[in-house]
Formats: C-alpha cells, sequence, structure tokens
C-alpha cells in the first residue's frame, strides 16, 4: 500500500524520448538509468523514489509507435517530492509531442492543492503506523528486497532511521500526525530547504554510508561526498537549524575533505546512534538469510552474490551461492576435511569445514585460509566459502557467520 501516480503516453523512437527525459529531468537533479526497454529515473538514490518507465512495441502492421506506461511511488520520500516530480512531468509534456496522460492517487496533477496533498500522506502514514503497531518486530517502508537490520521489540525500522514505536504513539496522541510527518517524510515541505538537506544526509548515513575511506571504492566515494554535500548545503541554507557535527567530521575524515566551520552551528544529537552499516546485517538467499558485518560490498559473480569488505591486510569475503532441491531432499556433501563447527537451524542444519590454505595464482598475494559452510534447508543447498587473511580472523569471522544464520521459511 502507498502514494504515487502512473503516466501513460506513446513515442515513435525510445533513444529520442529517452533524450527528452535526460533533458527534462537531469536539471531537476535525478539520475537516469537508460535500457532498452525501461528508463530509471531516480532522485540522488537507488533506495527510495523511483521512476520506472516501460516501453513496449505496438502491435500491428501499420504501428510504428512504442507505448510508454510509468509509475512512481512518492509516499516514501513525501509530499515536496510527489509536487516537484509532477512538476517535471509538466514540463516533460511541453517537450513531448504525444499527450501524456496522468493517474494521480492523490489528486494533486488535477487539484495542485499542497494542503489537501499533504493530507493525504498524513493519512497514509497514520493508517500505516497504526498498522505496525501491533507487531513484536516492525519495519516501515523497508524494500524486502534490502539487507534487513536486526530489530528490537518497540522499535520500527524505516530508511530514516529507527523510531521508537510506543514514544511515536504518544506523540501521535498528543500533537497529531502532523508533527510525526514532519520527523518522518525527507521532503515534508515545497521547495528544497535545510530541513530537506539535512534529512537527506541523516537518510543516507542511516541507509547508504558503509563508514569506511572513500579511497576503498567508488561507492564509498560517492556516499561519503554526497553526505557532504547535503550537510554543507543545510549549514549554508540554515545556521539555526541542528547539525550533525559528530557524523558531519566522521565522514571528512574518511573522505578526506576539509571541514566548515561549526562553531556557530547548534549541535543535533539523533535519537538513536545513526549508520545501519555500522551493525550486521541480513541478506536473503533463497529461503535462508545470512549476516555480514554492514561494511561489506557485495556483488554478482555469475549465480553467487559475493561479500567482502577490501579492508588492507585484515580483509575478509564470503561467496554464497544456493541451490534449489526439487526432490525435497538436501544432505551434507562428502568432504575431506576437518569439521569447525556444526548445528541445527529451526528445520535446518549447518556444518563448517576447514578447508587449508589457499595459495594465489598471482605471486603479489599471500596464501590465505578457507573455511566452507555447507547449509541445509527446506528444498535449498547452500554453500558459502569464507575467507580471510589469517587463521585467527577466519575462525572468529566465521563463527559469527553460522551462528546468525536463519532460516526464513518452511517448504
Amino acid at each position: 500500500m502507498g502514494i504515487g501516480f502512473s503516466i501513460k503516453t506513446k513515442c515513435k523512437n525510445i533513444k529520442s524520448f529517452q533524450q527528452t527525459l535526460d533533458n527534462v529531468f537531469q536539471p531537476f537533479g535525478y539520475d537516469i538509468n537508460h535500457q532498452s526497454d525501461v528508463s530509471v529515473i531516480g532522485w540522488h538514490s537507488d533506495f527510495l523514489g523511483s521512476f520506472h518507465l516501460c516501453y513496449k512495441k505496438e502491435k500491428g502492421i501499420l504501428k510504428n509507435s512504442y507505448s510508454v506506461s510509468g509509475y512512481c511511488q512518492t509516499n516514501i520520500y513525501g509530499p515536496g517530492f510527489h509536487k516537484a516530480i509532477i512538476e517535471a512531468v509538466d514540463q516533460l509534456a511541453k517537450n513531448h509531442d504525444n499527450t501524456i496522460e496522468v493517474e494521480d492517487e492523490t489528486g494533486y496533477f488535477v487539484t495542485r492543492n499542497f494542503t489537501q496533498l499533504r493530507t493525504a500522506f498524513y493519512h497514509w502514514l497514520k493508517n500505516m503506523f497504526m498498522a505496525i503497531q501491533e507487531k513484536p518486530y516492525a519495519y516501515l517502508c523497508w524494500p524486502v528486497y534490502q539487507y534487513q537490520p536486526v530489530n528490537q521489540p518497540d522499535i520500527v525500522i524505516t530508511p530514516f532511521g529507527r523510531f521508537r514505536i510506543s514514544e511515536v504513539s504518544e506523540q501521535i496522541k498528543r500533537e497529531g500526525i502532523e508533527s510525526f510527518a514532519e520527523d518522518f517524510f525527507i521532503w515534508h515541505d515545497i521547495g528544497t530547504d535545510a530541513r530537506l538537506y539535512r534529512k537527506l544526509a541523516l537518510h543516507l548515513l542511516w541507509t547508504a554510508c558503509y563508514f569506511m575511506d572513500s579511497n576503498r571504492s567508488e561507492t564509498d566515494a560517492y556516499a561519503n561526498q554526497f553526505i557532504l554535500y547535503c550537510l554543507e548545503q543545510a549549514a549554508s541554507l540554515d545556521t539555526a537549524q541542528p547539525f550533525p557535527k559528530r557524523l558531519y567530521l566522521e565522514v571528512c575524515k574518511l573522505h578526506g575533505h576539509h571541514p566548515i566551520a561549526l562553531n556557530h552551528l547548534t549541535d543535533y544529537v539523533p535519537p538513536f546512534p545513526v549508520g545501519y552499516r555500522h551493525e550486521w546485517l541480513g541478506y536473503h538467499i533463497g529461503n535462508l538469510t545470512c549476516y555480514f558485518p554492514g561494511n561489506h560490498l557485495n556483488e554478482a559473480d555469475g549465480k553467487a552474490t559475493v561479500f567482502f569488505d577490501m579492508n588492507g591486510e585484515h580483509w575478509h569475503s564470503v561467496r554464497c551461492v544456493a541451490y534449489t532441491c526439487t526432490d525435497g531432499k538436501t544432505n551434507f556433501a562428502p568432504l575431506n576435511a576437518p569439521v569447525i563447527a556444526e548445528g541445527v537451524l529451526h528445520n535446518g542444519k549447518y556444518r563448517l569445514f576447514d578447508m587449508g590454505i589457499e595459495n594465489p595464482s598471482s605471486g603479489d598475494d599471500k596464501p590465505y585460509p578457507v573455511y566452507t559452510c555447507q547449509i541445509l534447508s527446506p528444498d535449498q543447498f547452500t554453500l558459502l566459502t569464507i575467507c580471510a587473511a589469517t587463521e585467527e580472523d577466519l575462525h572468529d569471522y566465521a563463527i559469527q557467520i553460522v551462528k546468525r544464520l536463519q532460516i526464513r521459511w518452511q517448504a
């Protein structure tokens, strides 16, 4: 359940239409990724607020055009974002040869009444928050395909940080949903003000920042740089707004950035320690959830996913691959290797083996120890290849991983 809008139109040439999208949306600050059959328009982050457009060749011999359909879910960012992207669609309509049909669930495309738009967002947020209060562990606006932070009772996980459910309930009773909406939505008001930039920075600090040196990867450099840009924009637009000084200085150090003067700014102290990636995070691998340190990058390697930290002489990595067992039977594969640990999961089990020392093909790389973990879950066999720079690091690292294994569902 969400809030958003959809569009429909036609185009004769996909590449030409995509160029029009670039011309319209990029000046508004949107990032665009084009493929042959789809365009994805995102506002500073792949995590939230993407506008997906799909292209389909129209049938018929005389047809020489493509249908274009798109949808954007806006409730996560907020009413200010909804207004801004509708205005970008207005500009697209002026630059496109064909009529663009828009269906806006809030009615804002027709009314252009921002007060009514914000009321629709308040209504959605209140309903969603009421729904999670009965759950022992709650996630709100958290995509199922993302990593899963560990939750605790009376806490809701959101892309904007943790909130204590009981405290928010009291706040809503005392002050109304509007006060919580101002805390929750990144883009609550009209325009790009200091509050928006600070909240966007905090969102990225919570979800996207690895708290690693920018020299480690392009991913780290981009996140650190954009966080600093948003915070410095916030400071320049409103010096009276509380500013997260400690977090700012931490990211400055990671990025090798000279900090701005902070003496004239009021310090902002968040209610919870900021940054899910300071913690161990869960990743879904079929019907299994594996937890790895939040500072790990990950990338696909064929059918496997590799998690790694590139942490200099103390590096760690895990290669994960899952196989479906259609006959309903899963068994450990026989290995001529010592068993380091084994255990029983809910409706499953695992074994951790010491595979000895791997000698890299490159003469510049040092030999390193390798463990293998076989995990049996309903209709699934999962293999983890766990490596680290030293035996001591590997043992502690692997034991922490197998202790956190969870099976998500029963076949």
